[in-house]
C-alpha cells in the first residue's frame, strides 16, 4: 500500500530469503526509498546503517556476502528507511542470539516510539513479555488472548497460554539435593 506520504505498510519477513540475490544491499535499500516516495541523501542512508550497527562497506554487498543477522538488520533497516506508518514483523527474532535479537527489538520500539504501529510475530513468549505492549496468541487460528502484557505477568490469560508462561524457563524453580522428586523404582 501507499499514499501520498509514502509506503503504509511495510513487512519485515521471517526468511532472509527476500532480498534480491542479484542486487547489492546498497541498490535495494535505494530501490525501497524510491518505491516508498522518500528520497533521502547519502547521509541519511548512512546513519541509519550505522543505527543498525553495520558498517558501510555493507552497501557494496551481496546477500549471500551476509550472516543471517546482518541480512535481518538490513531488512529491519529498509523499514525505517520507507517511513511506514504501520511495520509488520514476522519473527524477526528467529534464528538470532539474545544480544541481536533484543537490538533488533529494542530498534523496532524506536519505530513505535516515532509513531509507527508495530504488529510483531512471535512465538517467543519470553521475548513479546520484554518488549511488547499487549499479547494476543492465537490457538486454532482464532484470537484465544488479547492482552496487556501486565495482565500476563499477574496471572491473566487462557489456561493453555498460563502452562506455556509457567514452561519458560525463567519460571522453573529449582529443587535442592533434598527437595528433589525422586521417582520409585531408583534413581
Amino acid at each position: 500500500m501507499r499514499n501520498a506520504s509514502g509506503n503504509t505498510l511495510c513487512y519485515i519477513p521471517q526468511g532472509v530469503g527476500s532480498l534480491n540475490p542479484l542486487l547489492t544491499v546498497g541498490t535495494q535499500l535505494k530501490r525501497s526509498l524510491h518505491l516508498s516516495g522518500r528520497h533521502t541523501c547519502a547521509l541519511a542512508l548512512e546513519q541509519q546503517i550505522k543505527h543498525y550497527h553495520l558498517q558501510h562497506d555493507i552497501l557494496l554487498k551481496y546477500p549471500r556476502q551476509l550472516s543471517g543477522g546482518m541480512a535481518k538488520r538490513i531488512l529491519a533497516c529498509n523499514a525505517a528507511l520507507g517511513g511506514a506508518r504501520y511495520i509488520l514483523a514476522d519473527e524477526i527474532t528467529a534464528w538470532l542470539d539474545e544480544p541481536l535479537a533484543f537490538q533488533l527489538l529494542h530498534q523496532l520500539r524506536d519505530l513505535a516510539a516515532q509513531g509507527a504501529g508495530v504488529l510483531w510475530v512471535t512465538h517467543d513468549l519470553s521475548l513479546a513479555a520484554r518488549f511488547a505492549d499487549r499479547i494476543v496468541a492465537l490457538s486454532h487460528g482464532q484470537i484465544s488472548d488479547d492482552m496487556v502484557v501486565n495482565e500476563l505477568k499477574d496471572g491473566g490469560g487462557s489456561a493453555a497460554l498460563r502452562r506455556q508462561w509457567l514452561a519458560l524457563p525463567e519460571h522453573q524453580r529449582l529443587f535442592s539435593d533434598e527437595e528433589m522428586p525422586v521417582q520409585a523404582g531408583g534413581v
